[in-house]
């Protein structure tokens, strides 16, 4: 079920909660102890089995990846500039084949044996492999098993899908696969994370984290620049702190990601706050309770317009 988010304000060190007044609402309509207003949260939106079978299609495509960039020729390899991202660094990207995960293409009309994906090698922090996927370039699995068997069966969440796209029997959706892989630093392993960032405009109205493998943390800052994506330019001044720390520490809130879970951004939290992916050790504590990660963290994050 959607339910209360907790958030906990990092420099004040107080729980807040955001209170739903309406749940069928899609997006909450004031700001809440100044909670960015806009996040639902779906726990145990996919089963363990599901979970399991999910994790399975995405190291697949992974082991797809990672062999390509270790045998590939290099002097064939196209890498291309990103022209519009959502990090102020400039990243590249290159453009991958991959076999089409799927337990039931005997079943899908049209069924494509191969998409190609765009794969970003370390997007804003060492460990952390992005996966970009649009168009018809989706892997199947997703489609089936998570967006239209799970996503647009549930109430609240096809509800808030439906407000927030142009024509609901027509939606284009984008895909982004998130590897977050262990590093060493100082003799100490961590596991990536991904600076702070707005996603783009062309990803939709909302953007949706499916967690799997291992929990993590998410946090979130306000921000008055309006800035999408990276556009290459010779005067970026508004930009530069872009991914900044600096300034009041009581306007970052942060909040646990699950395994199984869903969170959802809309409204306010999705255009009008920062997030970003905290690197944390393989144990970590959030609100006096410690963690652990057993195996690398991913995500599927969803956007729709």
């Amino acid at each position: 079920m959607l339910k209360q988010h907790k958030l906990l304000g990092k420099g004040l060190k107080i729980n807040r909660t955001v209170r739903f007044r309406n749940y069928s609402a899609f997006a909450v309509q004031e700001n809440v102890c100044g909670i960015p207003p806009g996040i639902y949260k779906v726990d145990n939106f996919i089963t363990t089995q599901e979970h399991d079978d999910f994790c399975t299609q995405l190291r697949n495509i992974q082991s797809q990846i990672d062999d390509y960039i270790k045998n590939y020729d290099p002097s064939k390899k196209d890498i291309y500039i990103s022209q519009h991202h959502n990090l102020t660094s400039q990243e590249s990207f290159q453009k991958v084949k991959v076999t089409n995960p799927t337990s039931t293409k005997n079943q899908i009309e049209n069924y494509q044996e191969h998409i190609y994906v765009e794969v970003f090698e370390k997007y804003g922090e060492e460990g952390h492999v992005l996966v970009y996927c649009r168009n018809k370039n989706i892997p199947q699995f997703i489609i089936n098993d998570i967006i239209e068997k799970k996503m647009l069966q549930n109430d609240k969440v096809r509800e808030i899908i439906n407000q927030n796209v142009r024509n609901q029997q027509n939606i284009d959706w984008k895909i982004t696969l998130n590897y977050y892989n262990p590093i060493e630093r100082n003799n100490l392993v961590e596991y990536a994370g991904f600076p702070f960032h707005r996603d783009i405009a062309s990803n939709g109205n909302i953007t949706g984290i499916l967690t799997l493998g291992s929990p993590g943390l998410i946090e979130f800052k306000r921000t008055e620049v309006e800035y999408d994506g990276f556009k290459p330019k010779e005067e970026q001044s508004k930009e530069k702190n872009y991914n900044s720390h600096e300034g009041d520490c009581s306007n970052i809130y942060r909040t646990l990601l699950d395994v199984n879970s869903l969170l959802i951004l809309s409204g306010e939290s999705r255009w009008n706050y920062l997030h970003r992916v905290v690197p944390t050790a393989k144990e970590f504590e959030f609100e006096g309770k410690i963690y652990k990660r057993e195996q690398p963290r991913m995500t599927i994050v969803f956007g729709c317009k």
